[in-house]
């Protein structure tokens, strides 16, 4: 089973995501992100034996976060080889932050982090070719922020040429 740990926007913030992005990729989207699949990654756990998902499950459990404010400050473009992903980069929040380490320290005994660049908050909004990210200018003044109440275990699956979130796990924050 394929695993990450994320927050996931309310359905007010997800629609401001989906009415922002609708001009821009308009005949353009490679791979769009569904409104209901829109989340901000705080950790890819990656592919694990379905016989670990209980261990998973309880250490995050045990956590104690409070809850970040979760703030869209730019737009931007990850290169990477193809498709292009257009994101919305989160401003740095110190509950954000101590949450990544919190959900790492639990969870690098049992699965270990397979990436070693520094955390980047961020919520994916769609993939692109590069022809189009020219027109990334177009995209400003995005005002999305929220306070979630909870982080997720979630499962990816792929369904046909979609992406399908299935939460396994909810968390509240504290405090």
């Amino acid at each position: 089973m394929q695993l990450f740990v994320g927050i996931a926007p309310d359905a007010a913030t997800r629609d401001v995501f989906a009415r922002y992005m609708a001009g821009y990729l308009a005949g353009r989207v490679r791979s769009p992100v569904l409104p209901a699949n829109l989340h901000a990654t705080v950790r890819f756990i990656g592919e694990v034996p379905a016989t670990l998902l209980p261990e998973i499950r309880d250490a995050l459990a045990e956590i104690r976060a409070g809850a970040p404010t979760m703030t869209v400050e730019a737009i931007a473009a990850f290169p990477q080889r193809k498709p292009h992903t257009v994101v919305g980069l989160l401003a740095r929040d110190p509950y954000l932050a101590g949450l990544v380490g919190a959900v790492g320290a639990a969870l690098d005994p049992m699965v270990p982090a397979g990436d070693a660049r520094p955390y980047i908050g961020h919520v994916t909004l769609a993939r692109v070719e590069r022809r189009h990210l020219a027109r990334l200018g177009e995209l400003r003044n995005l005002e999305a922020s929220w306070k979630p109440r909870t982080f997720e275990l979630f499962e990816s699956r792929r369904v046909g040429d979609a992406l399908s979130y299935e939460s396994l796990l909810s968390v509240p924050f504290v405090g």
